[in-house]
């Protein structure tokens, strides 16, 4: 039986390539168009970022009647042929875009669906053509068929946004593509001491590769809600100071997830992470309906609980023998904040 962890253990990546060139054509293309025009990346390479070799798909959604010269505009940008990947453009006005971007919200919250589909692509393989065009689109139009019970076709056809960036007074939180493996693990490599007394290190955390394919399944991760990770930077001097990591989502009756946070040795005592936290949890609030959020921390950090403290976060009871660090079972505090 097929199953959605397939998608996450892969053997070689072209994220980065992926990422590069979907930032440096949205990039070029926004600047462009303006305001005229929704982009959304969509294809193969959206919704199977770690296995796909193919080209780029970008959707220009828009109005009907100016869809001809946002085509002419954006034909004409040459930059798009220097990216990494090909690109391939998408021109919809909005009736039409809606049920794409239906059919990808689907691929993106069920990974059920993605294995059909993948089953699919295998059945048709070897005998490309019109056969397998009318196939898929008889699967795609059985995923908007109406249905008596909810479900993801009946979602909004408004997707996640490629990179998530908050900004705040002093900082800047992104949300990490491959492409920035290289530096993350520069920051923990520098800061391997310091994070060192706050819980055992995997010594793959100091390696660009872990964190490479690390951002690479989050990509997925979090279109589909399950995980959301913010790099935090500094505004002054864009310099990498910490992170943000939401994790075991649940929705329904109970609406949570957890979070925990680092920052640099460097960069401690001048209220950057509650800075960044508070910023980073207003958005899982308001944008993934998150009513609770929990952090556990061991019981003798006192730092992460004057912290936790100050971002509204009560205290609900110690976890007796909770946690394993450095071979030692460790009592952990159990904090959440109610929104």
């Amino acid at each position: 039986m097929w199953t959605p962890n397939s998608i996450l253990r892969p053997v070689k990546s072209l994220q980065p390539e992926i990422d590069l060139t979907v930032l440096g054509a949205l990039q070029q293309i926004n600047a462009a168009l303006g305001e005229q025009a929704e982009l959304h990346h969509v294809g193969s390479t959206a919704l199977l970022p770690l296995l796909t070799g193919g080209t780029v798909d970008i959707l220009v959604r828009g109005n009907r009647g100016a869809l001809k010269a946002m085509r002419s505009t954006v034909e004409a940008l040459a930059k798009l042929q220097e990216l990494p990947r090909p690109v391939s453009l998408l021109f919809e006005d909005r009736e039409e875009a809606s049920s794409r971007l239906r059919v990808r919200s689907i691929f993106a919250a069920d990974p059920l669906v993605m294995g059909e589909y993948r089953a699919l692509q295998r059945t048709y393989a070897h005998t490309p053509g019109p056969r397998y065009g009318q196939a898929k689109q008889r699967f795609f139009e059985s995923l908007l068929a109406p249905s008596e019970t909810p479900s993801a076709s009946a979602s909004s056809d408004r997707l996640p946004p490629f990179r998530i960036e908050i900004p705040t007074e002093r900082l800047q939180l992104v949300s990490p593509l491959s492409i920035d493996a290289d530096e993350y693990a520069r920051y923990k490599r520098e800061n391997q001491a310091f994070h060192l007394e706050f819980g055992a290190q995997n010594p793959r955390y100091l390696e660009a590769s872990f964190w490479q394919e690390r951002f690479a399944e989050e990509a997925l991760a979090r279109l589909r809600r399950e995980a959301l990770t913010f790099l935090v930077r500094r505004l002054d001097t864009n310099a990498l100071i910490g992170s943000c990591h939401f994790s075991g989502f649940l929705g329904g009756r109970y609406q949570h997830c957890s979070v925990g946070f680092n920052v640099a040795h460097a960069e401690q005592g001048q209220g950057f992470m509650t800075e960044a936290v508070t910023a980073a949890i207003d958005y899982v609030c308001e944008h993934w309906e998150v009513h609770r959020v929990e952090a556990f921390y061991e019981a003798d950090n006192a730092k992460s609980g004057q912290l936790l403290q100050r971002l509204g976060f009560r205290v609900e009871g110690v976890l007796a023998s909770y946690l394993l660090l450095q071979g030692t079972w460790r009592d952990c505090t159990l904090a959440a904040l109610h929104r």
